[in-house]
């Protein structure tokens, strides 16, 4: 969400550029419940003028701080998922 604010784009702007079909989908990656493909980062990562890397990774001093490595959201968010029992 922040590079995507930094860039000035809304959710909705972003979708579109992206063609992910809805921002709703876009709301539910930045909020870690859903997981994204690598062509689709790819495509998110163009339209915020970024490199690929720069959405698996932290880039600035205000990431969450653990006592372990840093771990990007996504990657977060996959753990949580795998966590998860499943009905």
């Amino acid at each position: 969400m922040d590079l995507r604010a930094a860039a000035g784009l809304t959710q909705e702007q972003l979708a579109w550029n992206a063609e992910l079909g809805s921002k709703g989908y876009l709301s539910r990656i930045e909020s870690g419940q859903r997981l994204p493909s690598l062509e689709l980062l790819d495509r998110l990562a163009h339209e915020l003028r970024v490199e690929l890397h720069e959405l698996l990774t932290f880039s600035d001093v205000s990431a969450p701080r653990s006592t372990g490595p840093a771990q990007p959201a996504l990657l977060r968010a996959a753990e949580n998922r795998r966590a998860k029992p499943r009905r």
